[in-house]
């Protein structure tokens, strides 16, 4: 039958949306995630019911959910440790919202991610050692959390790809991208350009720079 097709993901009947597969798990784990945090359910899903590929802040690529962006949403509460089930995660975005707690050591299941961002909430503790098993990071927000410790692993700053990595205390621009910025501070100068023009006043922060 068509539902038993092995490829299957997402089945548009006159009844509704059926998913199926690893889509299908990414969705569960997403409902839980969500109503973990405090979350109502029909403020993620809206009139999408369970066509996942619609719900609110959600992107699937290739029949997994690869990004999730909630932002202001007033969640809540720890982030759950069912967030290491989304192993397809590139992009995890949860700032301004009011989780508490410590970071979650599943976070380092998150193989994918490249962005994480959970700056603006109340977060305490110390840096898990696991989140240095993400290897793809590039950029790290954690600022806004004045409880979460600034000593960060070994495991963490050393992460080959990391570029951008933002604690309470500033920001630290890392690798190319530290490179980046040294070069256009120079020729901006170079052509009599004033650096508090360039920065605007925010120092290293190359991506709220002026014509960058």
């Amino acid at each position: 039958s068509v539902a038993a097709l092995p490829k299957l993901l997402v089945v548009c009947l006159n009844s509704g949306v059926l998913i199926k597969g690893k889509l299908a798990k990414d969705a569960e784990t997403v409902k839980t995630c969500w109503e973990t945090m405090g979350g109502e359910l029909d403020e993620l899903t809206g009139e999408a019911g369970d066509d996942v590929t619609k719900w609110s802040g959600i992107t699937v690529e290739e029949g997994r959910v690869i990004s999730i962006e909630w932002v202001e949403k007033s969640l809540k509460n720890s982030l759950p440790p069912q967030i290491g089930q989304l192993d397809a995660l590139k992009t995890l975005s949860l700032n301004e919202n009011s989780l508490e707690g410590s970071i979650s050591e599943a976070v380092g299941k998150l193989k994918e991610l490249e962005s994480l961002n959970l700056s603006g909430n109340r977060l305490s503790g110390a840096v898990p050692n696991e989140v240095g098993s993400c290897k793809k990071l590039k950029t790290i927000k954690l600022g806004s959390n004045s409880e979460l410790s600034e000593e960060l692993p070994a495991s963490v700053t050393s992460l080959p790809q990391l570029l951008y990595l933002r604690l309470n205390s500033g920001i630290k621009l890392m690798g190319k991208l530290k490179q980046d910025a040294e070069v256009l501070r120079a020729c901006w100068e170079a052509m009599g350009g004033s650096l508090d023009k360039l920065e605007r006043d925010n120092g290293d922060d190359i991506y709220a720079w002026n014509y960058v």
